[in-house]
């Protein structure tokens, strides 16, 4: 890729100084149809030729090995300070650029590059002075964390462990349960539910080997990180009797809403474990900030969305970033697992993936689900669109094929038949 930018930008100084038409601000890298990534470079400087103001595209394979596209090093309109330069030393030619744009579908990573070329024709990325130096991708999520103190010992949660759950006995009451220490016994439980609960709401934290229970407990409220935030003040007090000036503070996000997800990175691949929410939202632009090579998520075992409108959101993060999706033989994924793994590009299942759908519920007192309203009905929108999004026009046979194949507290596994019919997988 090298000698082109002295040699042929040479020549061509004379034979092309024509505008270079579409303006850009930045280099930029950009994937084609073809699966070839061309990369332009607005405003390059060759000082040992004197020649200043040019632009050229590049076009490669494989992101390493670059060729300059011939006929389209010409004379530069571009008004940018990011310009690139071509320096000549010892050992061959160096081309430096600034700023670069690695554009995707879903936003554009930028770094700053070196590429070096024995003779100016074919040229070969540094990759060890690739620096990352700016990210435009969609904002986080935002939830407050989860803080509990007793006495003068303080933990906090994230979220990254937390679960919920109905709690069988105590009517509609949310228990939030957000683990404060890395022990599997140490926790808190947390519930808001003023008619359920004595004195209105409850706390209970284990750590330490101690079991603290909330004791004359007051639930006031603040603002926090895109929500209001219960601040449960009070006492907290021991087996023995020992008491403890405590304090809880839980958004309703930690209670209904985070997930629990984990991701592992191995190669292009991105492994995902746990029940998806918010949390996974800003793990896959986590993901897409640290690990830009990845092309694939592994759902290993996905039970399912505690917020399934941010699930959909995820999904369609999942889509505008062109990543695939895949299910191991010894993966299962149900629920809102299924819903995430539509939004592949390409999706593929090993054989004996387990693939779990169901109808959903409404916490309606009267029973109602999703069986229970027509086709056309407000409450199918949001659902019924997504699929629709994600798999075409067969996606609302398949919405209403997974509210009449199990109900909301049921499962039907998927067979294969089942699979091909309704296109979860492609080609």
């Amino acid at each position: 890729m090298r000698k082109a930018m002295g040699t042929v930008l040479l020549l061509l100084f004379f034979v092309s100084t024509a505008g270079a038409g579409n303006i850009t601000e930045f280099s930029r890298i950009v994937k084609g149809t073809e699966g070839k990534y061309t990369l332009s470079v607005p405003l390059l400087d060759v000082p040992a030729t004197g020649l200043t103001g040019y632009r050229v595209d590049l076009t490669s394979a494989d992101l390493i090995n670059w060729t300059i596209m011939p006929g389209t090093v010409k004379k530069s309109e571009a008004a940018t300070p990011e310009k690139a330069i071509v320096t000549k030393g010892e050992e061959g030619y160096r081309l430096d650029i600034p700023y670069l744009e690695y554009v995707m579908p879903g936003g554009s990573l930028g770094y700053s590059a070196a590429f070096t070329s024995a003779r100016g024709a074919d040229w070969v990325l540094n990759t060890g002075e690739a620096a990352k130096k700016k990210l435009r991708l969609p904002g986080k999520i935002g939830y407050t964390k989860a803080e509990i103190v007793v006495g003068e010992l303080r933990w906090e949660s994230d979220g990254s462990e937390t679960a919920s759950e109905k709690i069988d006995g105590l009517g509609t009451v949310s228990l939030a349960v957000l683990y404060v220490g890395e022990g599997e016994e140490e926790y808190a439980l947390v519930s808001l539910d003023g008619d359920s609960m004595p004195d209105g709401r409850f706390v209970q934290v284990n750590a330490g080997g101690k079991v603290y229970t909330g004791l004359n407990l007051v639930v006031g409220v603040e603002n926090g990180v895109d929500e209001e935030v219960a601040v449960i003040t009070g006492e907290l007090g021991d087996e023995i009797g020992a008491k403890f000036a405590s304090k809880v503070k839980v958004g309703e996000s930690m209670i209904m809403g985070v997930g629990s997800t984990r991701f592992r990175v191995q190669g292009n691949r991105a492994y995902l474990n746990g029940t998806l929410g918010k949390r996974t939202f800003n793990q896959v632009v986590d993901l897409m900030t640290s690990h830009p090579e990845v092309d694939t998520i592994v759902e290993e075992n996905v039970p399912g969305s505690i917020d399934d409108e941010t699930n959909m959101e995820t999904g369609r993060l999942i889509r505008k970033f062109g990543l695939n999706t895949h299910v191991p033989a010894d993966g299962e994924i149900s629920s809102g697992g299924v819903d995430l793994f539509l939004a592949g590009v390409k999706r593929t299942l090993e054989k004996g993936a387990r693939v779990g759908v169901h109808s959903w519920g409404t916490g309606d007192p009267n029973g109602l689900t999703a069986r229970d309203y027509p086709r056309d009905a407000e409450e199918h929108k949001a659902q019924l669109s997504y699929v629709t999004e994600m798999l075409g026009e067969s996606g609302p046979d398949f919405y209403f094929f997974t509210l009449d194949a199990a109900p909301f507290d049921g499962m039907h596994y998927m067979t294969d038949e089942e699979i091909a019919r309704w296109k979860l997988t492609t080609p």
